[in-house]
Order: structure tokens, then sequence, then C-alpha cells
């Protein structure tokens, strides 16, 4: 038996049908398409100082130092934002905004350099030992995922912070935030979002050169805009590889699903700045479908422009 298709590439990717004879199952290409899509929790209009940023009570002119806070949102909390996502797939958190009910974000918050850490426990309570082991707590949490000016990420009453690495996130832990400022001067800024049920959902860790160390648990989680994206195999009629720069690769993951009672081979070439990985292979095996579990092989596309305009293309099978 012999099998063909043929792709027309674009900035989206055309499919066609597969060439077979009468009252044969065919076989069919899917492709790995990536989602991007936003959710909001915590949606309320209850306020709070030191979650997620700390700020001070407007009370001391002094500075803080080792300011810290640390909350932790219930897994169940993402199910009304995630419920388009495929059970098993993985998500990429890429940005977390919070909100605030201070118009604008006080500059000396904004000019303060931040870290953020985010992980997954099984608690949805900090103790008092949490708390008072919050540095050491950071460290098990790993490397930052940001680290920067808080300027660069607000505007009006929203501060966007856009991961310098995603976090991956499979929805089935709770997830923990931790935020940590070197030190802040007097200013007076309080967050949207909920009281929890209990307390201790939420922490906060300062150091006053009037007041020594101070741990504090709270009921509250802030407001949070979650932009995120994730994956899932499917067939669509055309294949878009979105925007790319210049001099960049855009690879997405692809399989050829096989029902048949037969072996398949297929040889592969694209036109640039299209390709195939690996390149040009002398062939393609894609076993027979055994015990009722079709085969299957699977490849990767690219695309790889070198100029600002729109590519179209032919990949060959």
């Amino acid at each position: 038996m012999k099998t063909f298709i043929k792709l027309l590439l674009l900035a989206a990717v055309a499919l066609p049908s597969w060439v077979t004879t009468a009252a044969q199952e065919a076989p069919s290409l899917i492709v790995q398409t990536e989602y991007d899509a936003t959710g909001v929790i915590c949606n309320g209009t209850t306020t709070n100082q030191y979650v997620p940023v700390y700020s001070s009570n407007g009370y001391f002119t002094s500075y803080y130092s080792n300011i810290a806070s640390q909350w932790i949102y219930p897994s169940d909390y993402f199910v009304g934002i995630f419920n388009g996502v495929p059970s098993g797939s993985t998500i990429k958190i890429n940005k977390i905004s919070f909100h605030a009910s201070t118009s604008p974000i006080p500059n000396n918050i904004l000019n303060e350099t931040v870290q953020v850490r985010i992980g997954e426990v099984a608690t949805t309570t900090k103790t008092i030992a949490d708390v008072t082991a919050m540095n050491n707590n950071r460290t098990v949490m790993g490397d930052p995922v940001f680290s920067g000016k808080l300027s660069s990420c607000c505007s009006g009453q929203t501060m966007t912070i856009t991961l310098n690495t995603p976090y991956e996130y499979t929805g089935e832990n709770n997830l923990i935030i931790d935020i940590y400022v070197g030190e802040i001067g007097n200013a007076l800024c309080s967050w949207y979002g909920v009281n929890s049920a209990t307390n201790g959902s939420s922490c906060y860790y300062y150091r006053g050169a009037l007041t020594g160390d101070n741990f504090n648990r709270a009921s509250f989680l802030p407001k949070m805009t979650v932009d995120y994206s994730y994956t899932k195999w499917e067939s669509p009629e055309t294949i878009d590889f979105g925007g790319v720069k210049n001099e960049n690769t855009k690879t997405l993951q692809a399989k050829i699903v096989n029902p048949t009672e037969e072996s398949l081979t297929a040889k592969m070439t694209a036109t640039s700045p299209f390709g195939v990985n690996p390149a040009s292979p002398e062939e393609l095996t894609i076993p027979a479908k055994e015990n009722d579990t079709n085969g299957e092989a699977s490849f990767n596309l690219t695309f790889s422009p070198a100029q600002s305009i729109s590519y179209s293309g032919t990949l060959n099978l």
C-alpha cells in the first residue's frame, strides 16, 4: 500500500487528505498546537497592605529590610480558568498580574528590585514555624522565575510580572508564590483580593529599624490574573506558526498516526524557511496498529524566517 500527503505551509499549515484505497481507514497527521489563555482568581474587593508586596502603614519614616510575602492558592481555585485545558496537559504560566486599590502604585515600591519564586505544596496554610523559616523556604523553592525592578512591571493600578522563566504547572498541587524585596521606604499601598477560610493562607515578614523582626500570618489571598499557555494534539484544518522573530526558529511537534495493520514509510521534504527535523530523513517508519493501539512516529516541523514578511511553502510526505 502507498499513502501520500502534501501540506501547504503558510504562516499556517493547510492539511490535505490522505490518498487511500476504498474502505480503508486513513492515517492521520496530528500536531501539538499551542494556545494562549487568561484567567482571574480571587477576584474580590477586600484589600490588604502586605500581600503580594509589603507596604508600610505610613507611620514609619525609617526603611524596612528583608521584606517578603508568601501565599498559597489551593489547586481548586484554578479549575475555572483551566477548564479548557486537556487532562494531563502541562500549563506554562507566563505572566502573573496583581491589582492595587491605590492609584498609582507608589514610587517607593516601583523603584525596588524584587525576586519572585513559584512552587507547589501539599498544605494550604502557613504555620508560625513556616513564617519564621521563610528565608529557608525561599531557598527550597529554587531559583527566581523573575528578578528585576517593579517599575518595569507596573502601569496604573496593575503590577504585571512577566516571568523570566515560565512556570510549568499541572494544576494538581497547591501553588505557592514568594515575593522578596530587599528594602522599601515609606509607601502606602493596598491590594485587592479575598479573605480565605483559614488564617495562614498567606504570611509576611519584615525587619524594621525601629521594630526588629516581625513575623505575621494572614487569611488574605491577592487577586491574580494568570496569562498562560498550553498545548494539545489535534488535526486542525490549518496550523498557524504565529509571529516568529527574524533569525529565530519555532518548532511544532508532529506525529503520523497509523490505524492500519501494516507499517508505513514516509519521506519528507519542505521548502525554506520551513523544515522537517530530523532534516530530510531517508525515511520515517510508522509502525502498524497492534493490539488495538495505533502505530505512530514523531517528527518536528520548523519555521525559521529571515525577514519580517509572510511566508508560504510546501511540506511533502
